[in-house]
């Protein structure tokens, strides 16, 4: 096969994708369609509205949804019941985060170890390099 077919077919193939892409372009539609795919999507592959937001994980919350956050946020029943019951939650959560941040702590601490040995031979730089730099004669590192 000599290479101007093959050039040719590739070519042919780009043209393809290009007009099913233009394709889609024109299938557009209206805009109120939530799966239209837009051109510059399109190659892509990604889908917008409802339907490539579910795909990404990211979802528009709605009415019920918003209800249902409120509830689960003052407990399952509302009045003073369930406000008691999210104090609860928020308490066992808040036992939960204090342990969070107390192993957060421990690590930032074993790091802060790590980075003092570290520290100590890089301590003067800065003025060094400052003075270096008045001097006009950087020396390599």
């Amino acid at each position: 096969m000599s290479y101007y077919g093959l050039g040719a077919s590739l070519i042919g193939v780009i043209l393809e994708k290009k007009e099913s892409y233009v394709k889609m372009e024109m299938q557009k539609g209206s805009g109120t369609d939530p799966d239209r795919i837009t051109l510059r999507e399109g190659c892509r592959g990604e889908r917008e509205g409802e339907k490539g937001r579910r795909e990404r994980g990211e979802r528009k919350k709605r009415g019920g949804e918003r209800e249902e956050r409120r509830k689960r946020e003052r407990g399952k029943r509302g009045g003073k019941r369930g406000e008691r019951e999210g104090e609860e939650r928020e308490e066992r959560e808040g036992v939960e985060m204090g342990e969070k941040v107390e192993t957060w702590r421990r690590e930032m601490e074993m790091r802060r170890e790590r980075c003092r040995e570290t520290m100590k031979w890089k301590r003067g730089s800065r003025k060094r390099k400052e003075k270096e730099k008045r001097n006009g004669k950087r020396r390599e590192r």
